[in-house]
């Protein structure tokens, strides 16, 4: 009987540590779909627009010039979770593998700054390894600049007449 017991213990003892072994890791998103509003009926002007902010790498900001239905300057940069802005020294008081994901990410922001410049879609904008959420932060915080730009529709119905 001590046998059985023994057993059945050791039994669950290796369940509840091969349970405890698994990923905790999230799991792989979705890919979002880039959503491009048609160039032509954009407004011109400069818009600026925040992505969210990620618990550990902060967040990003854009500004998109547009300009007779063309995109004609973007400006992308990131800020760290304490708001500083990340520039070629990013992550040099880091260890050379989170220094070297940190570089990484700088020259990224740029790529995807002219990618989208000189493509004039979002869809043409792609993603640089080990930059993955410079990548989502600049889509993000692109759909919202170009959201923007977006004419208000107009209401359809007809003026009201004055009540004399």
């Amino acid at each position: 009987m001590n046998q059985k017991i023994c057993a059945a213990f050791l039994l669950l003892t290796w369940t509840l540590v091969a349970m405890g072994c698994g990923n905790d890791e999230p799991q792989p998103k979705e890919p979002k779909v880039a959503v491009m509003p048609d160039l032509n009926k954009l407004n011109d002007g400069v818009y600026t627009a925040k992505s969210s902010t990620h618990t550990l790498l902060g967040h990003s900001e854009i500004t998109l010039t547009i300009k007779d239905h063309q995109i004609t300057d973007v400006q992308f940069a990131g800020y760290t979770i304490d708001g500083r802005l990340k520039e070629a020294d990013y992550g040099d008081d880091k260890d050379s593998t989170l220094q070297k994901k940190a570089k990484i990410a700088v020259k990224a922001m740029e790529s995807y700054a002219a990618q989208l410049k000189d493509a004039q879609s979002l869809d043409q904008v792609d993603a640089v390894t080990g930059a993955t959420v410079s990548y989502e932060q600049f889509m993000e915080s692109a759909q919202i600049a170009l959201k923007s730009a977006v004419p208000a529709p107009c209401c359809n119905s007809k003026p009201t007449e004055e009540m004399h």
